[in-house]
């Protein structure tokens, strides 16, 4: 069975575009530098199983609203 490189770049791109969306969304709430978590992401996902790390990372990591609210309590 042949592998098109064609198809393997389309697949990369489509998943570089995809999880760089969904790594936006996620990093709005779980860091201060959204843009950059985004940055990083599209860098990755050129191997998507790094991107896919990123991602549970990413998604692993505390709410900062959640951080807020326990500093608030703290305080």
């Amino acid at each position: 069975m042949e592998i098109s490189a064609t198809l393997m770049g389309l697949f990369v791109f489509l998943w570089m575009l995809i999880s760089t969306i969904i790594v936006f969304f996620i990093a709005r709430r779980k860091t201060n530098t959204p843009i950059l978590a985004a940055f990083i992401n599209t860098l990755l996902s050129l191997l998507p199983l790094l991107s896919l790390i990123f991602m549970i990372v990413l998604i692993l990591k505390d709410d900062l609203t959640a951080k807020k609210a326990e500093e608030s309590q703290n305080d």
